[in-house]
This record gives structure tokens, C-alpha cells and sequence, in this order.
């Protein structure tokens, strides 16, 4: 049986650390101690819950932490050990942990969440091959990196990158 916890209603504009409590854990769908409890509002592109807390919009896991353990020094972050696999709107506080930032990459590459796939492969790539060689070429014929960046919709700096082939460098450089 799913529970949704429910906290009683709050009085609007008092932000007590009681009433921060109450309105993040009453977005929260509660499924038990051992599974995930997963954040139910608004979320962000990157698929991780978000909550405006302490006057910013942050992660609904960092809050989770910070609202059962306290601060989180800044030198680590929180990471997720959901046993069914990692999910990014858990909010379990059993399922989350603080590692550096060198040890959250080796958690993720031990879960195979990181991508090793280049270019046009990787899922979250925002260009494919035959629009960065359409760049480099435009390049290449002496139009600014200015003008390329405006033609093809991106950033100065992505241009910048790939002129400089330290992006997508897997299609200008020999095997």
C-alpha cells in the first residue's frame, strides 16, 4: 500500500524550520522504510525533483539530506544508493549519501551511469556529426566563430570548442 505522508497544513509566508519540513515532505510519496520515497512536484529537465529552499531553487535530494542530517560541507555532494537501482526523484534519506566529487564519479561509473559514448551517440547530445562537421566547415571558409554560433542556434563557446577540437574531436582526428 502506498502512503503519502501528510503533514498538517502550514500557515503561508512563515518559513520556521518546521514549516520548510512540512512543505517539502507533503510533495514526498512515501513507500516504506526501504524504498524509494519519490518527490512528486516540480522537476527539473534533468529529471532530479526541485524545491525552493532557503531562497533558491535547489535538489529535492540535497534538500532531503539537509533537512535529516543537516549541512552539507561543500567540498561533497549527495549521492543516491537506491537498492533498486539509482532514481533520481528518490528522496529517501536511506537511500542517499555524501562522497566527493571523485568518489560520486567512480559510484557512477560503477553503476554504469556514465556515458563513454561520443557525439551523435550520446543521448544528451545537443548537435549530431553531420551538423558539427557543417560547423567546422563554415569555419573553415573563414566565417567568425561569432557568426557560426548564430547560425547554428549554440553557444559562442560550444563554436570555440569545436574549432578548437577539444569537443567532437572524434570526427577530425585520425583513429
Amino acid at each position: 500500500m502506498i502512503a503519502t505522508l501528510s503533514i498538517l497544513s502550514m500557515e503561508h509566508g512563515s518559513q520556521t524550520p518546521l514549516n520548510k519540513m512540512k512543505r517539502f515532505w507533503n510533495k514526498v510519496n512515501i513507500q516504506g522504510l526501504n524504498k524509494c520515497w519519490l518527490w512528486t512536484a516540480s522537476q527539473h529537465r534533468n529529471g532530479y525533483g526541485r524545491f525552493r529552499y532557503n531562497g533558491k531553487i535547489q535538489s529535492t535530494h540535497r534538500v532531503a539530506w539537509e533537512l535529516t542530517n543537516g549541512f552539507i560541507p561543500e567540498d561533497l555532494q549527495v549521492c543516491h544508493n537506491c537498492p533498486s537501482g539509482d532514481n533520481k526523484l528518490c528522496v529517501n534519506p536511506n537511500h542517499l549519501f555524501l562522497a566527493t566529487h571523485a568518489e560520486h564519479g567512480k559510484d557512477m561509473q560503477a553503476k554504469k551511469q556514465m556515458t563513454d559514448k561520443k557525439g551523435g551517440l550520446n543521448g544528451r547530445a545537443k548537435l549530431n556529426d553531420w551538423k558539427v562537421c557543417g560547423i567546422m566547415a563554415r569555419y573553415l571558409q573563414g566565417i567568425s566563430q561569432s557568426q557560426v554560433a548564430k547560425e547554428f542556434n549554440i553557444s559562442e563557446i560550444t563554436i570555440a570548442r569545436i574549432c578548437a577540437k577539444k569537443s567532437w574531436a572524434h570526427l577530425f582526428n585520425p583513429l
